[in-house]
């Protein structure tokens, strides 16, 4: 067998000649062109990388950027005020409705009752209201009479005191001028109109006294219309009740309710969704110190393929989310781990960034806040 002989480059020897060096062979010329040529691509990629980077640090410094953000909406729970049997839905599921629109419908006949007895009890109020000032007017008619018969009492009474005082001076006198049987008489006459003016009196005071106490049941009676009044409205919002109508404008989400189904007062029917978007952005505690209040917000929504949208930070939550959670951390105990906390920030949307309404609450979203120009 034949050795294989290692293969080496060409050996280059450089001749000098009076006029200088000799220029060196092909093989190496392409050597060296080949290292210079790829000394000069190692710069251009620093550089290019190098320049990135400035670029990319320039940039990110003016955002604040967070992943952990969500889209939410106000949600409205609609329940019934009253019990009834459900005759009619007049919605389904995802369907859009308007504020005020009925949505369901009770069976009303147990509050259609309660009004019409409503209505009576008002009626008989109303009449003894009438009865209460009929008893006033005549109350009043017998204390006027009582006061005239008190008055003519009085002045039969005087009458009769000076008749007695003239007989008293005409028998007591030096001649005797009358009789005793008329001294007596004239006494008698004056016991007797005083008595019939204490009677008098007392007739004006009860007269008095019935009238006022005809005026107490008349207050009273103008007291049971007024309770008869409310419980007469309070039938008809009963029956009102019975229509159920949408607080406010959305989509129907979380129905649960059919036609046949007895429902109690308060169990929740279904829920309303408001069409009104905005977007919470958890950003972390070292994020916060350049976030404010007014910041043009660039938003990207996965769920529109990346579209972008535009917004504004409204406003900052007071406490953090573990802060506000169902079971916050009790910083007080030994065992104490520092966790990067993260603070709620509400971010409004521009008008007109989402005009199909294609946002739904739920949905992940990236909010990038511009901190600087």
């Amino acid at each position: 067998m034949q050795a294989t002989l290692p293969v080496t480059e060409p050996l280059i020897v450089e001749k000098s000649t009076p006029e200088g060096p000799v220029a060196k062979s092909g093989a190496a010329l392409t050597l060296q062109a080949l290292r210079v040529r790829r000394t000069a691509s190692l710069l251009t990629l620093a550089i290019a990388i190098t320049g990135g980077l400035s670029v990319w640090y320039i940039l990110s410094s003016r955002f604040e950027a967070t992943d952990n953000a969500f889209v939410e909406a106000s949600v409205h729970p609609v329940s019934s005020r009253v019990a009834g049997d459900v005759v009619e839905v007049l919605v389904d599921d995802n369907q859009a409705v308007t504020r005020g629109q009925v949505l369901a419908r009770l069976d009303p006949r147990d509050c259609v009752l309660k009004v019409h007895a409503a209505e009576a009890d008002l009626a008989c109020a109303s009449a003894d209201i009438l009865q209460a000032r009929a008893t006033v007017d005549m109350a009043r008619a017998r204390l006027k009479e009582s006061a005239a018969q008190t008055d003519t009492n009085a002045a039969q009474q005087e009458k009769t005191r000076l008749d007695r005082e003239r007989a008293e001076r005409l028998f007591q006198g030096a001649n005797r001028a009358i009789s005793k049987q008329e001294f007596d008489s004239a006494q008698a006459a004056f016991d007797v109109a005083s008595g019939s003016h204490g009677v008098a009196m007392a007739g004006q005071e009860a007269a008095t006294a019935s009238l006022e106490a005809a005026r107490g049941a008349l207050a009273a009676s103008v007291a049971r219309e007024m309770s008869a009044k409310a419980a007469l409205e309070n039938a008809k919002l009963q029956l009102s009740f019975t229509e159920i109508l949408a607080a406010e404008s959305g989509r129907i989400a979380k129905k649960n309710i059919e036609t046949g189904q007895r429902v109690q007062s308060g169990q929740p029917l279904l829920a309303i969704v408001s069409e009104r978007c905005w977007i919470v952005a958890n950003f972390k505690e070292n994020q916060m110190h350049r976030i404010r209040p007014g910041q043009s917000v660039e938003i990207r929504v996965d769920a529109l393929r990346g579209k972008s949208l535009r917004g504004k930070v409204e406003s900052i939550a007071p406490g953090t989310g573990a802060k506000f959670s169902l079971l916050p951390p009790d910083n007080a105990t030994g065992n104490f781990l520092k966790i990067v906390q993260r603070i709620p920030v509400k971010i409004l949307l521009a008008d007109g960034s989402d005009p199909d309404g294609r946002l739904r609450p739920g949905l992940p979203v990236t909010a990038r806040v511009r901190v600087a120009e």
